[in-house]
């Protein structure tokens, strides 16, 4: 009677080859006129590769989430430009207000005065402040970073496309609007009262102007923010996946695959190895 046997890893692996050639020597047995073909001999068998289809999915979330990524970076540099061209706004609203008190100066001194050498004296103080206000709205304007191949700079009028897909079915158009002096309409007429009086209602009707396109940039902001909060969402849910995929554990699970191999070949064979064809196998280990 044969003792315990313990079957360690490298002994099923043999015991598996093994099994193999006992099964070509029983197909060889039943032809045995059959002539040996030493090139048959020597091309191995051909094995089928299959492909874990998890590593598929995992491949194809982390391209999903790579083109989520590079439309988030769009969004990014689009949220920017706004914010930054939102900035600009309120900065040439606080200079087109200095501009009006200008405005009210000159009106006032019309209104005050009586000697009109003062007033031409004091006319022309107020021309070269009122000038010198509008000559910083149009640094604000050129200071403004352009965005975009097109350099797209929102406070001269341009507009910033920013996209959601990578097929540009998606798509948000924000539109600049030019605010320079001359765009917003602003112009010193401090030769008369009436002429400092049309000033300042020119300079009221800038600020209104202002404050509408600093609401359209707030709105258009809002969208793309929104959006942008979902496509984060979407490329952490595919990245999360991916990271799950990628750290199973593929290492036990192959050990399961051969332990049920090593099962499926036994099962085919005695249990016993008490045969002279079993005791001529395992010698060989």
């Amino acid at each position: 009677m044969v003792g315990d046997l313990i079957i360690t890893r490298a002994f099923t692996d043999k015991l598996l080859g093994l099994s193999g050639n006992k099964a070509n020597a029983s197909d060889k047995a039943k032809a045995p006129d059959a002539p040996k073909s030493a090139d048959t001999a020597s091309v191995p068998q051909s094995e089928s590769v299959s492909v874990d289809p998890r590593i598929l999915l995992t491949q194809s979330l982390n391209e999903k989430a790579n083109n989520i990524q590079k439309i988030l970076d769009g969004i990014e540099a689009s949220i920017k430009a706004i914010q930054t061209a939102r900035a600009g706004v309120d900065q040439i609203t606080g200079i087109v207000e200095e501009a009006g008190g200008v405005a009210v100066r000159a009106r006032n001194a019309f209104s005050t005065e009586s000697d009109k050498n003062k007033i031409v004296a004091h006319m022309e103080e107020l021309l070269e402040r009122f000038g010198k206000a509008l000559e910083k709205i149009d640094a604000v304007v050129d200071r403004n970073p352009a965005v975009g191949p097109d350099k797209a700079n929102l406070l001269k009028g341009d507009v910033i496309a920013t996209d959601f897909t990578d097929d540009d079915t998606g798509r948000v158009l924000t539109q600049g609007d030019d605010v320079t002096a001359r765009a917003l309409g602003l112009e010193a007429n401090f030769s008369s009262l009436e002429g400092t009086v049309a000033t300042y209602k020119g300079v009221l009707d800038a600020i209104e102007k202002l404050q509408q396109f600093g609401n359209d940039l707030n709105n258009s902001l809002s969208v793309i923010q929104t959006r942008q909060e979902f496509s984060q969402y979407a490329l952490e849910s595919l990245t999360g996946g991916a990271e799950k995929l990628t750290l199973a554990d593929y290492s036990e699970e192959a050990a399961a695959l051969l332990s049920l191999q090593i099962r499926q070949q036994l099962s085919g064979t005695s249990v016993g190895l008490a045969t002279d064809e079993q005791r001529a196998v395992l010698s060989n280990f």
